[in-house]
This record gives structure tokens, sequence and C-alpha cells, in this order.
């Protein structure tokens, strides 16, 4: 196997666990946004972390390729629905839960 392509394909099966990750740490009503951001983070981190592993020497490009794979790759997960089931009054965007003080 072309040592190139280790990378992404680490990064691309790596991100198959993404949509799970951010339905595990925001909330069920979380807005939309939050999500993406949430799952834009973890694909920049996987695609990062993966290409400082396999080839340390990589270059911005490398870089940027191995992380819109995990990007990529987490999107379509999402959107086939391999997401995990999100966690009710807990996450990133929970509704604010009133203070005893404010009534």
């Amino acid at each position: 196997m072309n040592v190139e392509l280790i990378a992404p394909l680490i990064a691309a099966a790596v991100g198959l666990v993404v949509p799970w990750l951010t339905e595990l740490v925001t909330h069920s009503t979380a807005p939309t946004w939050i999500k993406s951001v949430v799952t834009a983070v973890l694909a920049a981190l996987v695609g990062a972390v993966t290409t400082v592993v396999v080839d340390p020497s990589g270059t911005l490009l490398d870089y940027l390729a191995v992380i819109g794979a995990a990007w990529l790759v987490s999107g379509r997960a999402y959107l086939a629905g391999l997401g995990g089931q999100p966690l009710s009054g807990v996450g990133i965007g929970a509704p604010q839960a009133p203070h005893a003080s404010d009534s």
C-alpha cells in the first residue's frame, strides 16, 4: 500500500466514529450549528493527530487532505444514521435550568 494513503484511510475509518462522539458530547436538543461545530472540531482533531502520528514531516496540504477525509466521512456517516443515541439532559447546548434565585 502506498504510504501517502495510510493517514487518510485511518482518518476516514476513525471519522466513522465522529458522529457518535458528537451525539455523546452534545445535548439532544442542541441547535444544528452546535453539532456541526463539534463535528468539525472532532474531525480536525482526528485528521491532525493521524497526520502527526503517521507522517510527522507532513506539509500543510497533507494536514488539510487528511482533515478533509475525516470530515467528509464523518458527515456521510451522520447522514447514513451512524450517530449514537443522544443523551437527554446532558451535553453542550443543553437548555439552561432556572435558578432558584430567578423567581
